[in-house]
């Protein structure tokens, strides 16, 4: 290192990652940002809601939403094989709150909904694939018919999968306020610390739709550091930044379900970000 202060950004980074990475393989890397100024920077977050096929008679509005498991295992596969290394949505904000950038070609998969296709399918994939990525649930939605259980989570825990908030029960939080916005997000803090042993420090805003006041609750649940939003990705591919003063407002894009080859044109912007 060339400068005192260099070696203790270094220190620092690797205290953080033995931390955040103490999950799996491959371990989130980064470098420090500039100071300690606000930056910023670009990571792709990916989001995926159902690891299925879209049923007969799904609306062509909706059909985005679905992604055959074949077509899923090869969009992780083309990633993995492009060199992209995964972390999780809690490392990435680990990095995030420390103003330290990511490696470049680091990227984070997102899998919203609850839905047992997600246990089912696309964690097998993963695991066979030697990834990880950020399964978003809502505690007070499990064990319904069609849905994942805390089994099923612990399982995926312990093959490296991140597990993280999307509200007690995926209400729109912007239609909440007070004691009720409050509770939808601390109350599915709370059934994930009591169920599987940990404060988590990612919620996903059901729906997508947040705004002042629902951003003002979530400072007050205690663990929750950073929460992302989506961004639907239209040609040509835009490339959304991540601002250091707004954790709160993380952007996704939302992972149609497009060719392997596509998916990497859409992410490679990134690489150098």
């Amino acid at each position: 290192m060339g400068t005192d202060g260099d070696a203790l950004k270094a220190l620092l980074l690797a205290f953080v990652l033995l931390i955040a990475s103490s999950v799996g393989p491959a371990a989130a890397t980064g470098s420090a940002a500039p100071g300690s100024a606000p930056y910023q920077w670009y990571v792709p977050i990916l989001t995926y809601h159902f690891t299925v096929c879209a049923p007969p008679g799904t609306p062509a509005a909706s059909r985005y939403l679905y992604i055959c498991p074949d077509l899923f295992r090869a969009q992780m596969q083309a990633i993995r094989d492009d060199g992209w290394t995964f972390i999780t949505m809690a490392e990435l904000g680990t990095l995030f709150m420390a103003n330290l950038h990511p490696d470049p070609k680091t990227v984070v998969v997102t899998i919203d909904g609850t839905d047992s296709g997600d246990y089912r399918v696309a964690y097998p994939i993963l695991r066979d694939l030697g990834l990880k990525a950020t399964f978003f649930i809502s505690p007070g939605r499990l064990g319904r018919r069609g849905l994942q259980t805390w089994d099923d989570l612990r399982a995926m825990r312990l093959n490296y999968q991140d597990v993280e908030s999307h509200g007690m029960y995926h209400l729109k939080l912007i239609r909440l306020h007070g004691d009720a916005l409050y509770h939808e997000l601390a109350d599915a803090s709370d059934a994930i610390e009591a169920n599987l042993g940990y404060r988590p420090s990612v919620i996903c805003y059901a729906n997508g739709f947040t705004n002042a006041e629902v951003r003002a609750a979530t400072r007050l649940v205690s663990g929750l550091k950073i929460a992302p939003q989506t961004h639907t990705v239209k040609p040509p591919h835009s490339k959304p930044l991540e601002d250091s003063t707004k954790p709160l407002q993380m952007i996704r894009l939302s992972a149609r379900p497009i060719s392997p080859l596509q998916l990497l044109d859409v992410i490679q912007p990134y690489v150098n970000g």
